[in-house]
């Protein structure tokens, strides 16, 4: 039972699992409990019934929209949406694993230029490319910087020295790597699979940020041939407005979390168990 509701709860809560387990194998193997596995035991029962009906409560809210999409993909704005997915997917099995799309891996600085992106990935890794202090590859056509393989380790020689030549390679194949990923994407909006697509947006102010959520959303409409997609907006509580809650319809949904992570610190930083429940409302 517990581990069906694994996905309701927050990531300490989940936790409960593996302390009753190690009671259950001292009762298992006839051992005599302690006081304070007693004690223990009593607590982790109330905590139990509680995630219990959590749980319960959350189903019947939802009418049956639990455990109903193919896939989850991030739209950035950085790499804090995929690591967050991962983390809500944790114990899920109708999602075995992250599947990779253009903008899961990726910062995206430009938004004029990342609606471009969509309709032409021959922007991708073209033009002007920077290398940043952060190892990753600035593309000013594109208005994204892409994550090198190996985290700039590829760009170094046997006497660990940058090499151009080492450089100019890393570039072509994160280009490739990034078009297989965007002939992903295009066989996904040409599929009946049904869709969480996620977008994580800094607020700028509110009628920039409605805008530039309405302007992805009649891109993904405009794309997505069987139209079986969710739009998950993400933002701060902070930034939240009436005019952006106005926008919630039937494949647009508009959730936040306390605060997002640092940029330098996308794995580990910011609410993640915010992040876990809105995600895990959805999937």
């Amino acid at each position: 039972m517990f581990s069906k509701l694994r996905r309701y709860l927050p990531l300490s809560s989940a936790r409960l699992e593996t302390k009753l387990n190690k009671i259950n194998k001292k009762i298992e193997n006839n051992q005599t409990l302690s006081k304070k596995n007693v004690r223990e035991l009593k607590k982790l029962r109330k905590e139990l019934e509680h995630c219990k009906a959590v749980a319960e409560s959350a189903i019947s809210k939802t009418d049956k929209i639990l455990c109903t999409y193919d896939e989850v993909v991030s739209l950035g704005y950085n790499c804090e949406v995929s690591f967050r997915i991962i983390d809500a997917l944790d114990g899920v099995n109708d999602i075995a694993s992250l599947h990779s799309y253009p903008y899961s891996w990726a910062y995206v600085f430009s938004r004029s230029l990342f609606y471009e992106t969509f309709y032409n990935p021959n922007l991708f890794l073209s033009g002007e490319i920077e290398l940043t202090p952060a190892k990753m590859l600035k593309c000013s056509a594109s208005g994204i910087s892409f994550h090198l393989k190996n985290h700039g380790e590829e760009l170094l020689d046997e006497k660990g020295e940058f090499s151009d030549e080492l450089y100019q390679k890393a570039v072509a194949d994160t280009k490739s790597r990034i078009m297989h990923l965007y002939d992903k994407f295009i066989n996904l909006v040409n599929s009946d699979k049904k869709t969480l697509f996620i977008l994580k947006v800094s607020a700028t102010n509110p009628t920039e940020d409605s805008d530039f959520i309405f302007e992805v959303y009649k891109i993904l409409l405009s794309m997505y041939k069987s139209g079986r997609f969710t739009l998950l907006v993400v933002m701060e509580e902070r930034s939240l407005s009436k005019e952006i809650l106005k926008m919630e319809c039937d494949r647009i949904k508009i959730r936040t979390v306390k605060e997002f992570a640092n940029d330098c610190d996308t794995k580990e930083g910011g609410d993640r168990e915010g992040w876990v429940r809105v995600i895990r409302e959805f999937v």
